[in-house]
C-alpha cells in the first residue's frame, strides 16, 4: 500500500506537466487562428482603402471636368446674350435707316418734271418751263397729279413698283461700316502660351463687332477685311505673337529679346460671317512679357467691302 502511494506521488508531476503542455498547444493554435484572421481582415481593409482612394480620385477628376464644362457653358451663354444684344441694336439701326430712306423716297415722289409743251400746267403751277428743274406740287395737287416719265403719265401701279425697286436697290447697295481698334495700356502684363492678349482700351468699335469682354473680333458679315496688330517686348527672352482665325494662325509677329523691341503685321483676309479673330502667343515658349506702358500693343481691323 505504501509502495502504491509512493508510486502515485512520483508520477503526479509528470501528469500535470503533460496536461499543461496540452493546454498550451491548444492556446497557441487558437492564437494562430486569431492572428491569421486578423491578417486576412487587414489585407481586406487595405484593399478597400485602395478602392476608396481610386474612387476619390475619379470623383475629383469628374468634378474638375464638370467645373470646366460649367465654365464653358457660362461663357457660351454670355457670348450668345452679347450677340443677341448686338443683333437687336443692328436691327434697330437698320429699321431707323430704312424709315429715313422711305421718307426720302416719298419726298422725291412729290417732285414732277413738266415737259416743254405743257403750257397749261406751267401756267397753273406758276413755275419755270425747264424740264431739268423739279416742280414741287401743293398738297392738293399731290393727290391729283400722276407721275410722268418722258412726257407720258405713268400708271399708279407702275409708280409704286418703281418706288419699291428704288428702295430695295438703295438699301442693298449701302456699304456696311465695320471698324475697330484696341490697345493694351495701363501697365506691363505677362502671358502664357496661347493666352489671348487682353486689350483693355477700345479706341474705335463701329458696328460693335469687337468683343472687349473676350478680346476678340467676330465678323458680322462676309467680306474682305484689313487686319493688323503690333507687339512690343518689355524685357526677357524673345517671343512671337500670332493672329488666329477660328484657332488657325493667319499672321505672325516676332519681338527680339531686347527691351522695347517692336514688331508689326498687316494682312488682307476674307472672313466669313461669324469668324473669330484674336491675337495671342503661340503654343511654344514663354512666359511672354508685353510692354503696356503705352499704346504699343494694338489690334486693328476694318471691312474693305462685303463679298
Amino acid at each position: 500500500m505504501l509502495c502504491w502511494i509512493y508510486v502515485v506521488l512520483l508520477t503526479q508531476p509528470f501528469h500535470f506537466a503533460s496536461t499543461s503542455l496540452l493546454k498550451n498547444d491548444d492556446t497557441n493554435h487558437k492564437l494562430a487562428v486569431v492572428i491569421e484572421q486578423f491578417e486576412r481582415l487587414n489585407r481586406e481593409l487595405q484593399t478597400m482603402k485602395q478602392k476608396l482612394d481610386t474612387t476619390f480620385e475619379d470623383n475629383h477628376l469628374l468634378k474638375m471636368r464638370v467645373d470646366i464644362q460649367s465654365k464653358d457653358i457660362k461663357e457660351v451663354l454670355e457670348t450668345n446674350a452679347h450677340l443677341e444684344e448686338r443683333l437687336d441694336t443692328v436691327f434697330e439701326e437698320n429699321r431707323y435707316l430704312k424709315n429715313i430712306l422711305i421718307t426720302f423716297l416719298e419726298d422725291r415722289d412729290t417732285d414732277v418734271h413738266v415737259p416743254n409743251n405743257n403750257e397749261q400746267n406751267e401756267n397753273e403751277m406758276g413755275v419755270s418751263t425747264s424740264v431739268s428743274e423739279p416742280v414741287l406740287l401743293s398738297d392738293h395737287s399731290k393727290g391729283r397729279q400722276a407721275k410722268t416719265q418722258n412726257g407720258k403719265i405713268l400708271p399708279s401701279e407702275f409708280q409704286k413698283e418703281k418706288r419699291l425697286f428704288l428702295q430695295d436697290n438703295i438699301l442693298t447697295q449701302l456699304p456696311a461700316i465695320i471698324a475697330f481698334s484696341a490697345q493694351l495700356t495701363g501697365g506691363h502684363i505677362q502671358l502664357g502660351q496661347q493666352q489671348t492678349v487682353g486689350y483693355n482700351t477700345v479706341i474705335t468699335n463701329i458696328g460693335n463687332a469687337y468683343d472687349s469682354r473676350h478680346n476678340h473680333f467676330i465678323a458680322p458679315i462676309k467680306g474682305l477685311y484689313l487686319l493688323s496688330f503690333t507687339g512690343m517686348n518689355k524685357d526677357g527672352p524673345d517671343f512671337y505673337l500670332e493672329m488666329v482665325k477660328n484657332g488657325n494662325q493667319i499672321a505672325l509677329v516676332y519681338c527680339s529679346y531686347m527691351t522695347s523691341h517692336m514688331g508689326s503685321q498687316m494682312i488682307v483676309e476674307v472672313l466669313e460671317k461669324g469668324d473669330v479673330v484674336l491675337v495671342r502667343p503661340p503654343h511654344f515658349g514663354g512666359p511672354f512679357h508685353l510692354n503696356g506702358g503705352g499704346p504699343y500693343n494694338t489690334f486693328t481691323g476694318i471691312l474693305l467691302f462685303a463679298v
